[in-house]
């Protein structure tokens, strides 16, 4: 995505359309992994406040419950289909 960023001014206005079907694509793909961004960083979080309370913490990896997985898929095939 990041390189799809850094052409996006040079496209000429003949491949505009193509290039913006390109991007969405791109963004569709990765929506999934976008919405298990924030349960990875609330966990990280945790983590991280744990270490600076002096526990340990506790490594079980809640934020990647697989119910929580499949509501992303689901939700991103969802998405796809709406566009």
């Amino acid at each position: 995505m990041s390189f799809l960023v850094s052409v996006e001014d040079k496209v000429t206005e003949t491949a505009r359309e193509k290039f913006e079907w390109l991007r969405d694509q791109v963004e569709l793909e990765r929506l999934p992994s976008i919405l298990n961004l924030r349960p990875l960083w609330l966990e990280c979080l945790g983590f991280r406040m744990s270490v600076n309370d002096g526990r340990t913490p506790l490594l079980n990896e809640g934020w990647m419950q697989p119910a929580g997985l499949e509501f992303t898929e689901r939700l991103a095939a969802q998405a796809r289909r709406s566009v």
